[in-house]
């Protein structure tokens, strides 16, 4: 279930080539350094879904993500405001609780959300690359291990309501002030906070079918992905795995983003 709340602003931030020297004969590449505001999640395989989750989710295999970056922190009011100014990214739907330039940009469409990411020379992350990053390689139902936790995350509360109520808030919180839900390659908020558009199209036995390597969603869909739940997600806890789908132009007071890039390749 979705609330109503913020919206706001972008980034502009100047991303350095991520190119090493190559090393010796022998020697193991260094890792690349991430761009600022960024973690590194490395290539390799992890656990993708859940069998005991959605159907949609279904079923739980194993794939391969390569190596990507992605944001630290959902992508502030502050950040889209530069793009807005930039005159990049259309002007976001404004909700009463906008209090913070630190406060996760919301009321967002998928393209808008696309938009600022170009604009910061980033993309949206795929559902594979966000699954992993939220999840890490020991295949944990949430960000943080696999038992609930209000004030790990901030989720659970709608209007008075809810598992969290009297703990969590019922509106977005600064992205980074729950830094105990942080996830294993180092992301904070991708448990609860805002729901997060990703680059997928939805299908909802994609999982059937989908590719073990790189997965990146079906060609056409009946909408495009959300995922990491919300603060004011009253049923629906901030499971790694779990997905949610809407139509692209669709705007609301919990959801935002955050963007990926890939590591530059080095030169030979």
């Amino acid at each position: 279930m979705l609330l109503l709340v913020v919206l706001a602003a972008g980034l502009g931030t100047n991303l350095g080539r991520v190119i090493g020297p190559r090393p010796a004969a022998g020697q193991t590449r260094a890792a690349p350094e991430p761009p600022a505001g960024m973690v590194l999640v490395p290539g390799g395989e992890f656990l993708m879904g859940d069998d005991h989750g959605e159907e949609d989710e279904r079923p739980a295999r194993r794939v391969h993500v390569d190596a990507f970056f992605i944001d630290r922190t959902e992508v502030t009011q502050g950040d889209y405001a530069r793009c807005v100014m930039a005159r990049a990214c259309p002007a976001a739907k404004l909700y009463p609780d906008a209090t913070s330039s630190r406060h996760p940009v919301v009321g967002v469409s998928w393209p808008a959300a696309a938009a600022y990411c170009r604009f910061a020379g980033r993309r949206l992350p795929t559902e594979a690359e966000w699954e992993k990053a939220a999840r890490g390689t020991d295949g944990r139902r949430f960000p943080w291990g696999n038992d609930e936790d209000c004030d790990a995350a901030n989720y659970g509360n709608f209007q008075g309501e809810g598992a969290c109520t009297g703990r969590n808030p019922g509106r977005p919180i600064e992205v980074g002030a729950r830094p105990r839900g942080r996830s294993p390659h180092g992301a904070d908020d991708l448990g609860g906070n805002v729901w997060e558009w990703v680059q997928d199209w939805y299908a909802f036995d994609y999982y059937r079918h989908a590719p073990r390597r790189n997965p990146r969603g079906p060609r056409a869909g009946e909408g495009r992905v959300l995922r990491g739940g919300a603060c004011c997600s009253m049923f629906v806890q901030p499971r790694a795995a779990n997905r949610l789908r809407f139509d692209p132009g669709y705007r609301d007071a919990d959801i935002g983003f955050r963007c990926a890039r890939d590591p530059e390749r080095p030169r030979t």
